[in-house]
């Protein structure tokens, strides 16, 4: 049975923005893209026999460093050929580190300041990417506010936190007018 070939693996829609008025395609990316990316994890696989782990010492600072340094060449290198902008990310970084985006998060928090610090500019220069590709109409504006959000410490202006407060309030004494009316002989017992 012959199969046919489908370049598109998403459709290309065109919209135009509101207010700018400016043409945007979405969509449309190629087979091609994705087999980039895919070749990457497939090689990054083949290159590590074993798991992935950094000393944690000077030393394992650097390597790591520099393994952060070829990951972003390897992105250019990829872009180079691509026919849509391929866009470095946390999860083809740790693909590419051979680690898990938990790892990478341990290394942050656990190893002291010089990684916490290594990390946050990696990850830095990961979402200025990514910021200048959703500015430019590259990335959906709801993907980057996600992705910005929940892998860049980025608040959503938009959320909402209700907390409870109690006033306290001085009850009215209304007593002695009460007393004044009974005493006029206005409200009669019967």
């Amino acid at each position: 049975m012959a199969t046919k070939q489908n370049k598109e693996v998403v459709p290309t829609k065109t919209y135009k923005r509101k207010f700018s008025g400016d043409v945007v395609e979405t969509g449309g990316n190629s087979s091609e893209d994705m087999v980039n990316l895919l070749n990457m994890g497939v090689d990054c696989l083949k290159k590590k026999h074993k798991p992935c782990v950094y000393e944690d010492s000077s030393e394992g600072l650097q390597a790591f460093e520099n393994d952060c340094i070829e990951y972003f060449k390897h992105i250019a290198q990829l872009n180079e050929t691509a026919e849509k902008p391929i866009c470095p990310d946390i999860e083809s970084l740790c693909v590419f580190l051979g680690m898990s985006r938990k790892t990478l998060a341990a290394y942050q928090t656990s190893r002291g300041l010089e990684w916490s610090q290594s990390i946050e500019n990696v990850k830095n220069i990961i979402a200025s990417a990514k910021k200048q590709m959703a500015f430019m109409g590259k990335i959906p504006p709801l993907i980057a506010i996600f992705d910005l959000t929940n892998n860049h410490g980025y608040l959503n202006s938009s959320e909402f936190r209700l907390t409870g407060v109690v006033e306290e309030t001085k009850p009215i004494d209304k007593l002695p007018d009460l007393l004044s009316v009974l005493d006029m002989g206005e409200i009669k017992n019967d």
